[in-house]
């Protein structure tokens, strides 16, 4: 489930009541606005209790500012993190395991954009394989991209070099925005992968 909106007092209760009402886990949070609005709202969710991954993505302040919220229930979240920082979420069903990643960074924002895109595949790799799976698992990306139009050339090169790499020959749907984050790298990133269980008899 997803509840989208501007944080305010209303919608602190409708999210509430939701999560009560569905025994939810908060999984994800994208936060949209200028760097002031964004850090508002990070305060409201941390006041809030939430630990989640936060994907912060920078606009312009004359554009407002919202929130996006992403629950799953019904299963048992385990939280995911990369030094000492919360980047997802894994959890699992009957049918398949699924994780959640968000706020996914290049290792070193200083590095050029083409190694800061290679680092940040990298990581998913392998924060994917530290609960058994792998990045053929992912069926969803979104990619934050600074100044996207002045290097999607060179995005596009090192995902493909990544994808090479690692002999991946199913591309996941994606989608690439043009839009700065609070980090100051050259991308970040949120990704969704489910990996299907394998029952007997579909053995036979």
């Amino acid at each position: 489930m997803t509840l989208s909106g501007a944080p305010d007092k209303a919608w602190r209760g409708q999210l509430d009541q939701l999560l009560q009402d569905t025994a939810a886990a908060i999984v994800n949070v994208s936060l949209f606005g200028d760097r002031a609005r964004i850090a508002e709202m990070s305060h409201q969710i941390q006041c809030a209790g939430i630990v989640a991954p936060q994907t912060a993505i920078l606009s312009k302040s004359d554009m407002g500012g919202g929130i996006q919220i992403d629950a799953v229930s019904g299963a048992i979240t385990t939280p995911i993190f990369d030094e000492g920082r919360r980047i997802g979420t894994f959890f699992e069903d009957a049918d398949a395991k699924y994780c959640l990643l968000g706020d996914l960074r290049p290792v070193n924002a200083a590095a050029s954009r083409g190694v800061q895109t290679l680092e940040l595949l990298e990581t998913i790799q392998k924060t994917l394989a530290s609960v058994g799976m792998h990045f053929r698992d992912v069926v969803r990306t979104w990619f934050y991209v600074d100044h996207i139009l002045d290097w999607y050339a060179e995005f596009n090169d090192a995902r493909t070099a990544f994808f090479q790499k690692h002999g991946i020959v199913s591309m996941p749907a994606s989608t690439g925005v043009g839009a700065p984050n609070s980090a100051g790298a050259a991308l970040t990133a949120r990704v969704i992968a489910a990996m299907r269980r394998v029952c007997l008899w579909q053995l036979f």
